[in-house]
């Protein structure tokens, strides 16, 4: 019962946070041992743009680089399958989210249970910030430091996955 409540407690605050500003971050994870993400719900009612998630860094990054990629859409920025994407001290690209992750239970929970109580679907499009290893290479790249993939998973891959498991916070591992 008080199980019950408490979901519906914070969905209620979930949905209160978009009423208020027109979206909100979720942030999942930070136990130090499993993978960190967070990702947006309501950038596609507010801005007319796709969702975005970011693997691997703490609330205050996840945050400040979710809320800079909102700022940045409402102002003209298109994002697109392998855009490069900087800001003063990192660098990432953008991903376009492969529809199984967007499907799976794991990964847009909320921003799939929003859009659906809103417009009686559940479709949207996602993209996800991908970070470099120190080298500067990404996942696709040849030479990319396998030591970092467990910061975050490559959800623009159509590829079977069963949740989070056992990734880590970049600078923690």
């Amino acid at each position: 019962m008080f199980e019950g409540l408490s979901r519906w407690l914070w969905w209620r605050g979930v949905t209160r946070r978009v009423a208020e500003r027109g979206w909100t971050i979720i942030h999942l994870g930070g136990d130090g041992r499993n993978i960190v993400w967070a990702y947006s719900v309501g950038f596609w009612e507010c801005a007319g743009a796709p969702e975005v998630i970011v693997f691997g860094h703490d609330e205050m990054w996840s945050n400040g680089l979710i809320s800079e990629a909102l700022k940045q859409m409402q102002a003209g920025l298109v994002l697109e399958d392998l855009l490069p994407w900087s800001l003063e001290g990192f660098e990432g690209t953008w991903r376009r989210v492969d529809r199984m992750h967007i499907d799976h239970e794991e990964w847009f929970t909320c921003a799939r249970r929003y859009r659906r109580e809103r417009t009686g679907n559940q479709d949207f499009e996602a993209f996800q910030l991908v970070i470099p290893d120190e080298a500067g290479k990404y996942p696709w790249d040849d030479g990319f430091d396998e030591g970092w993939r467990h910061y975050q998973r490559e959800l623009y891959l159509p590829t079977p996955m069963t949740g989070p498991g056992e990734l880590a916070v970049r600078g923690s591992a």
